[in-house]
């Protein structure tokens, strides 16, 4: 064997050691000062304390969050829930725990009601790392709003969901980057706008008798064990969708330019095309 050749195996032989030493010496490591794994940093805001915040009627529910100086290394998850005025319920009023009440800047601004999140007080509560390098997870903003008219959603913050059940109303739109759950509702006009997220929007258990999706901004969506009586479609380049004769009774396709491309598949019994 060469003197050169037991060089260079004698340098891998000490690096392959070094190696085994350094995982040994770090599996029995305290490790007290590695804080940046995922599920050490989930934090659940308890749904307890729950209490009514009153506001003006209104149209339009925003929820946004507040202007940002800098990046914070935090998710914030939640979702709003959207159900009918009950005997239970108080109209015009919002219910919420008591530490999201903290965190939360609710105000009617004519007929909009804006739900604006402060990120900095939620950042400042949980960050224990003044590194400032360790991402948390921070679930339960949950808003639950009881409504008896026509809703009308704008959500501009990709961690919250919309979920609306139990609905009976003419017009429902939602524009949003976050999941949309419409569950056991009763839906004249539904125009959902997913602003070209890939998060997905349900119609779930209900009635619908006019589905309005743009398949530019509405990419991810699936409709199960509900009744559509008209669906209406747009979008540009191509669209590939998949349809149910027994959720989906009719379906209209308007391109929005000559390029513009729709691809369905149709599954179950036998169906009639129409052009």
């Amino acid at each position: 064997m060469r003197l050169t050749t037991k060089i260079v195996l004698s340098i891998i032989l000490a690096i392959f050691i070094l190696s085994i030493g350094f995982i040994i010496g770090f599996s029995f490591t305290d490790r007290k000062d590695y804080k940046n794994t995922y599920s050490d940093n989930q934090i659940n805001i308890p749904q307890i304390k729950i209490t009514e915040v009153e506001v003006q009627p209104f149209k339009t529910i925003l929820i946004e969050k507040e202007p940002e100086t800098k990046h914070f290394n935090m998710y914030i998850g939640g979702t709003v829930h959207l159900h009918p005025v009950t005997d239970a319920s108080t109209p015009n009023t919002i219910s919420l725990p008591e530490e999201v009440l903290q965190y939360s800047d609710i105000k009617s601004l004519g007929d909009t009601l804006r739900i604006m999140i402060k990120v900095k007080d939620v950042y400042s509560n949980y960050n224990t790392d003044s590194s400032e390098r360790t991402f948390y997870s921070v679930s339960g903003l949950n808003f639950h709003i009881p409504t008896s008219s026509n809703i009308d959603v704008v959500c501009r913050m990709n961690e919250i969901a919309t979920e609306i059940k139990d609905i009976k109303t003419n017009n429902v739109k939602i524009s949003t980057n976050g999941k949309v759950l419409i569950d056991s509702c009763n839906i004249n006009i539904l125009s959902p706008m997913m602003n070209g997220g890939r998060q997905g929007f349900i119609v779930k258990n209900s009635k619908v008798n006019e589905l309005n999706i743009d398949l530019d901004y509405t990419k991810t969506w699936n409709v199960e064990n509900s009744e559509i009586t008209t669906l209406n479609l747009t979008g540009s380049n191509k669209n590939e969708i998949q349809l149910r004769k027994s959720e989906i009774k009719r379906a209209n396709w308007k391109p929005k330019n000559k390029e513009a491309r729709l691809q369905v598949t149709l599954f179950g019994d036998s169906a009639t095309v129409v052009f």
